[in-house]
């Protein structure tokens, strides 16, 4: 396969491996998936769950973008 296909290009750009990069989506997903269902019991229950959807996101959105100053970084040594 070629190192350019539309299949690899992404992994290329993040520098990342296939199973280290799903592995990291599975998380984030199911993270973002818990934190939805958190939200929705706050929003019929709202004495429950109270900060669950903002930690989610908060928590999230850090992970997020240390993981994608780490891909940069890589990329950037990788061109240098």
């Amino acid at each position: 396969m070629r190192s350019d296909s539309f299949l690899t290009r992404h992994l290329h750009d993040a520098g990342e491996g296939y199973f280290e990069h799903m592995l990291f989506a599975l998380k984030i997903g199911f993270r973002l998936i818990l934190g939805g269902i958190g939200t929705i019991v706050h929003a019929i229950f709202p004495f429950l769950c109270v900060c669950t959807g903002s930690n989610a996101i908060f928590g999230l959105h850090d992970e997020v973008m240390k993981r994608r100053k780490e891909c940069e970084e890589r990329r950037t040594r990788g061109n240098a």
